[in-house]
């Protein structure tokens, strides 16, 4: 039964990548939402893996992270951004 589970959850995981994948345009935000230890780190990260660029990762469990983004206004945000094309 554990084998049949794993093979669901492998073909959901492909799926939504999938899904993601061509969804994924310049200019355009992606958010990925879900409750805790489901599997969204996982998601991305197997995502990350076919983008050839350069990607700015921050964590919103990082208080830090929640410090720079708190000045809400473009310039900062470009600031924080700088030549990433890919924010996560």
């Amino acid at each position: 039964m554990r084998q049949y589970k794993d093979v669901i959850i492998m073909n959901i995981v492909r799926d939504i990548t999938e899904l993601i994948q061509q969804k994924i345009q310049p200019q355009k935000v992606i958010f990925i939402l879900g409750a805790r230890r489901v599997g969204k780190t996982v998601l991305v990260n197997k995502l990350l893996k076919s983008v050839k660029e350069p990607v700015l990762k921050l964590n919103s469990e990082d208080i830090s992270v929640h410090h720079k983004l708190a000045l809400r206004s473009i310039e900062n945000y470009k600031n924080i951004l700088g030549g990433y094309n890919f924010f996560l």
